[in-house]
């Protein structure tokens, strides 16, 4: 029988993940170089962190947190992913071997970004599909999550504040760029998905928020 506590930690884990990205990407600089938390964000009735609406301030371009923000979202979205339900195929299968696989960006890191993304992001996997080419998840997975995970950026990345409502990749000197602003909404819109379906999902089994932890914490 799943405990209290199993419920609080899966709905604190979700709410921070969720706050993390709202606060990062609200930090600006001003004209006179002083340090400002965009007005949007404020705490509901609840204590929860949102943002309230999509207007940006005067020097978008120059938002602060912005690669920050892109690596919190990746990383989120991997771990959630990490907690899905494995396909049957992969089962009772040797791991390949993680530094060999993350090079390549095919290790079972990689498996689980693109399992999340693919269940919860469906427009993300629209436009990756619509785009072809390197404006693909893998390209999102090695270039950004790796790049901002294992050194500040892979040469070859590009990131904008573009707005919540453009597209996710924009084209920069021939390289796919990410809007950070979307990606941030996007993860964020896919947490709330997961939220709902993750204990109503029969795959998860009769205990899904025991599991959701249990997962979470595996290696």
């Amino acid at each position: 029988m799943a405990t209290p506590n199993d419920r609080a930690t899966f709905e604190t884990v979700l709410r921070w993940m969720v706050e993390n990205l709202e606060v990062a990407s609200s930090v600006y600089r001003t004209p006179t170089g002083r340090l400002r938390v965009h007005s949007a964000l404020h705490s509901n009735a609840q204590g929860h962190v949102l943002r309230r609406h999509n207007r940006a301030p005067h020097d978008r371009d120059d938002w602060l947190l912005n690669s920050a923000t892109a690596l919190l979202a990746c990383c989120y979205a991997e771990a959630l992913g990490k907690t899905l339900r494995p396909r049957k195929r992969t089962l009772g299968k040797k791991k390949p071997k993680k530094s060999k696989g993350a090079r390549r960006g095919s290790g079972p890191n990689f498996i689980r970004f693109q399992s999340f993304v693919r269940r919860y992001m469906p427009d993300l996997v629209a436009e990756c599909r619509d785009r072809g080419g390197r404006f693909s998840i893998r390209t999102f997975y090695k270039t950004y999550r790796n790049g901002f995970v294992h050194q500040f950026a892979h040469n070859k990345a590009r990131w904008r504040r573009r707005g919540q409502q453009a597209p996710y990749w924009f084209s920069s000197g021939g390289y796919p760029g990410i809007n950070v602003d979307r990606l941030a909404a996007g993860v964020i819109a896919a947490i709330a998905q997961f939220r709902i379906a993750f204990p109503l999902d029969a795959r998860n089994g009769r205990h899904p928020y025991r599991n959701f932890v249990r997962r979470l914490d595996a290696d």
